[in-house]
């Protein structure tokens, strides 16, 4: 890989793809951040800035985009985010070599990781190798506790499954936050406005994951406010609309979004999507929608 001179601090590195910043992920963020308070080093992460693709198979949506992962890594501490695409050269490369750059381009006095960490070509290395490699150079190595839930270690697999059928709960205790959306809200077909009940229309990267298709109950973060909202995502059948959208309905907000970026977090699935025969009907629906949501965020 190429040299870059970055050295201007000595780091304590976390290492992983970092999908999604659940417990377990937040249990290495946790324990590299407390070790370099301890010992006077910046605390940083490395990861993928997109996602990994093994050979043969197709590139997996991931439960957060990589704009939503850099603002969970900045809120559980890291200081410096070391991101590498990840190209054909990186997959190809042998795991020495791989930490030989990372070393190489940054000062690094530890490493922190979770016991199942792999890293290089075809995952060859793991953290036998990367114990042996940190005993050579004089590098710490810090293996972070294991999270289970329910006996279970945590998996960003486990959650992916939770959201395909719609379980925000379950998914919630094993992210140990709502699961969000944060996109900028663009110009949709204006049909909320026509009848009194306007929506913001959120983009969303085409790697993102998003929840099983229905209405939600959320909270919508804008400016560092909060208000309540239904979100809805998938079709809209009534107006004929079968693209998959999100679109929230802002309870008492005034003003204009376009623009502007807004956070979703998703409190609870409400209903299925469903086509109504009438505005008036679609309207009241939507008002039962808000008072449900209201008693639950």
């Amino acid at each position: 890989m190429e040299k870059v001179d970055y050295k201007h601090n000595q780091y304590c590195l976390a290492l992983g793809f970092f999908d999604c910043m659940h417990l377990g992920h937040r249990a290495i963020f946790r324990t590299g951040k407390k070790y370099a308070e301890e010992h006077g080093l910046m605390f940083g992460a490395f990861t993928f800035s997109q996602p990994i693709k093994k050979d043969g198979e197709n590139v997996a949506k991931q439960v957060y985009d990589f704009c939503e992962r850099k603002m969970l890594y900045a809120e559980c501490g890291a200081e410096k985010i070391i991101a590498y695409p990840f190209t054909d050269e990186v997959k190809n490369t042998e795991a020495r070599e791989f930490l030989d750059g990372l070393t190489g381009n940054y000062d690094i006095a530890a490493f922190v990781c979770g016991d199942d960490y792999t890293f290089g070509k075809y995952g060859a290395g793991d953290v036998r190798l990367l114990r042996e490699y940190c005993d050579e150079k004089g590098i710490a190595l810090v293996i972070a506790p294991t999270i289970e839930h329910s006996g279970k270690r945590i998996s960003s697999t486990e959650i992916k499954s939770l959201l395909s059928v719609g379980d925000l709960k379950s998914c919630a205790e094993l992210l140990g936050e709502k699961y969000f959306i944060y996109g900028e809200v663009v110009k949709g077909r204006g049909e909320g406005h026509v009848f009194g009940i306007p929506t913001a229309n959120v983009s969303v990267s085409a790697d993102k994951l998003l929840p099983k298709c229905g209405v939600y109950a959320c909270t919508a973060d804008i400016d560092g406010r909060l208000y309540g909202a239904v979100t809805n995502v998938g079709a809209k059948p009534t107006f004929d609309d079968y693209s998959t959208t999100v679109e929230a309905l802002i309870e008492d907000f005034d003003g204009d979004l376009y623009g502007k970026y807004i956070k979703l977090s998703f409190s609870e699935y409400l209903r299925d999507i469903r086509k109504f025969d009438t505005p008036d009907e679609l309207v009241g629906t939507i008002k039962n929608d808000i008072k449900r949501s209201k008693s639950l965020c």
